[in-house]
């Protein structure tokens, strides 16, 4: 069996990249290495992408989202199977989740050459170090070479100092390139030494080429109404600007530290205590002889009085600290959470909760506040991230948190408001299909979090729970086994309590306190004593083990047992997604569909993707009240649905899993 470790050097990233500088081989049994480049010296590269399409197996870093698809653009000729590759990221996001913690442990101890600001980082570099194998970095070489040489500015010129460094190839770069080799097969035989579960190390990799598929698709963007919501933003802001100074009048405040004058002054407001006068003489020069002239002068002892000037302050409704200030002064607020740094936590979440008027409008603004710095404010915001073909691309690292759930950056668009929020929808509205090319149809997973706590209760209680998630109405169960007044409370309180909510969050349902939430727990856990079994078991195996098991036979670490649960649910819902989403294209290409359909973006239980316009059957009935209502039809919404049935069936999970689709114009029709 051939297995190949390899590495590229480009001219630049993914969407700009002409050129491949470097490509270096080594065969990751006998460790025989092969360098590449156009270069007198050096084999061909052409030869080399031709050696790596003959092998069994492929190994390097990133190479899914980075390494294959720049060698795809640069020689179109070359082609993979998606079974024949190994990445080292996806397999370090799986096993080691909790490198923070262990990294830092070292670092503190002295055992590693790794910094503080590489802790928790999966990248090469963060391994070398961990591995004792990095010899430094070419890119930060050269970059040091190129300010030194042109003077230019690291901050202001960063853009053009990073395209010199890539610019040209080097022997360096080339010599560089060989290390990252070195250090990507000492990683391999880490990894493989783990003897983890190939199921999840197949489902990671399955899904992280799908998703970096997603990624270069990119999410279409409507700039045009993005730049009206803005300016109606703005104004908006303006307004409430206004109105909140209105609302908080100018008051006085300290303008520094108290201060004691050294003499009087009626002027200034200087005074203080005056003691008996004296006389003192004073050397005030030398004659010519040398001698000393002394000078005698009256001296009235003062003692100033302490004083703290003072300053009018208009109120910034953007400073958390005049808000919290304002709100305890004029209303006697007192704050129950705070920041690491003591200060009281003043946020959306908070200031919606407090019966005060102006703490409704202060929301209020915060929300304009955010919706404008997700729209224009900020490296991340979505008009600074439009790309020349006007679509967004997200940064989607599949495994990023520990349950083994996505998350997303550069921007996040996972944090795009949902449409019941203020804005939701006009924000929503911005990410579109291609008229008259395409149709937006998004589909996700129903119930998905109490299908998953009905999956591990079966167990305890045969089923039963689960029965009532699918065909009765759970949320009134729950109403009545917790003893609450109504369905929404219910509704509000269970996924309260699967997300870890406390007992101070669960009694602020019904307006009490801690002790209230304590003791609707208490009924809940004696009228569902199944899901006290679950938790007490999960807790247990959390306790003695530090990990509890996922669905695919990953290890999930605990850092405490009242996470246990949360953990465990999440987790099982990110990979039922995940193992849907392969599902998904695996039957798109089994039907001859994959092409007519491109993926936007994965939001946990969501998927939203372009269709061409064919595919959408939908059609308007008329229902038994005489309304109009759409019926959404497409056979690409069945697939999906069909692959949610599947993905349930796959894991072994114990309740039966289904789906909806609607298909738009844009993100807003679809969810």
């Amino acid at each position: 069996m051939v297995i190949l470790g390899f590495d590229i050097e480009t001219n630049g990233l993914l969407q700009t990249l002409t050129k491949v500088h470097s490509l270096v081989i080594t065969n990751v049994v006998t460790r025989e290495r092969t360098s590449y480049a156009d270069q007198p010296g050096y084999r061909p590269i052409a030869e080399g992408v031709r050696r790596l399409m003959e092998a069994d197996l492929i190994v390097g870093h990133n190479i899914i989202k980075f390494d294959l698809p720049a060698l795809q653009k640069v020689y179109p000729w070359f082609q993979y199977d998606e079974e024949k590759v190994f990445d080292t990221i996806v397999a370090s996001r799986l096993i080691w989740t909790n490198l923070v913690d262990t990294d830092m442990a070292k670092i503190r101890a002295g055992r590693t050459s790794l910094t503080p600001k590489l802790a928790g980082w999966h990248s090469l570099e963060a391994w070398g170090h961990r591995l004792g194998n990095w010899k430094g970095d070419f890119s930060e070489v050269r970059e040091a070479q190129i300010v030194a040489e042109l003077g230019l500015d690291p901050r202001k010129d960063a853009a053009r100092i990073s395209e010199l460094v890539w610019a040209e190839w080097s022997v360096e770069m080339q010599d560089y390139c060989e290390q990252d080799v070195d250090v990507t097969l000492d990683f391999y035989e880490l990894i493989v030494s783990k003897n983890y579960s190939i199921q999840a190390l197949d489902l990671e990799h399955q899904v992280c080429f799908v998703i970096a598929e997603m990624e270069r698709n990119g999410y279409r963007f409507d700039t045009v109404a993005a730049e009206g919501l803005l300016a109606q933003l703005s104004g908006k802001r303006a307004e409430m600007e206004d109105s909140l100074r209105s609302i908080f009048k100018p008051w006085y405040v300290a303008d520094g530290g108290p201060r004691v004058p050294k003499k009087p002054n009626k002027k200034m407001g200087y005074c203080g205590v005056e003691g008996e006068p004296y006389y003192e003489d004073r050397v005030a020069g030398f004659d010519d002889e040398g001698n000393p002239i002394v000078k005698r002068r009256k001296v009235t002892p003062f003692e100033g009085y302490p004083y703290t000037k003072i300053k009018l302050q208009v109120f910034n409704p953007n400073s958390r600290d005049q808000i919290s200030d304002r709100l305890t002064k004029l209303h006697g607020w007192k704050p129950r959470e705070f920041t690491p740094s003591g200060k009281p936590k003043v946020d959306e979440t908070v200031l919606g909760e407090l019966p005060y008027p102006e703490a409704k409008e202060l929301t209020r603004f915060m929300t304009v506040q955010k919706r404008i710095g997700q729209l224009a404010e900020g490296d991340n915001a979505w008009l600074a991230k439009v790309d020349p073909d006007g679509r967004i691309r997200c940064n989607i690292t599949t495994n990023g948190a520990v349950t083994g759930r996505a998350t997303h950056s550069s921007p996040n668009l996972a944090q795009v408001p949902a449409c019941d929020a203020e804005f939701g929808p006009e924000c929503r509205t911005l990410f579109t299909a291609t008229p008259g090319k395409t149709k937006q149809l998004g589909c996700d997973v129903s119930g998905l979090e109490l299908r998953m706590l009905g999956h591990f209760m079966a167990k305890h209680d045969g089923g039963a729970y689960a029965n009532e998630v699918i065909n009765g109405d759970v949320h009134t169960v729950n109403q009545h086994a917790a003893g609450l007044s109504t369905r929404g409370q219910a509704k509000t309180f269970i996924y309260a309590f699967l997300y870890g909510a406390g007992d101070g969050k669960i009694g602020s349902i019904i307006g009490k306190g801690r002790m209230a939430g304590r003791a609707i727990k208490a009924k809940f856990f004696k009228k569902v004593p199944a899901l006290k079994k679950l938790i007490d078991g999960v807790k247990k195996a959390a306790n003695s083990k530090g990990h509890l098991k996922g669905l695919d036979g990953r290890l999930l670490h605990i850092r405490s047992d009242h996470a246990a649960l949360n953990t465990l649910l999440q987790s099982a819902g990110a990979l039922v997604c995940k193992q849907w989403i392969v599902e998904f294209v695996r039957l798109l290409r089994d039907h001859g569909l994959y092409h007519k359909v491109r993926l936007v973006i994965w939001v946990h239980d969501e998927l939203q993707m372009e269709i061409e316009t064919d595919l959408d059957e939908s059609y308007d009935t008329v229902n038994d009240k005489g309304e109009t209502v759409r019926v959404h039809k497409s056979i690409v919404g069945d697939l999906c649905i069909e692959a949610i049935r599947i993905a349930g069936e796959k894991l072994g999970i114990r309740v039966p899993l289904t789906g909806e689709f609607k298909i738009g114009n844009n993100w807003k029709d679809c969810h």
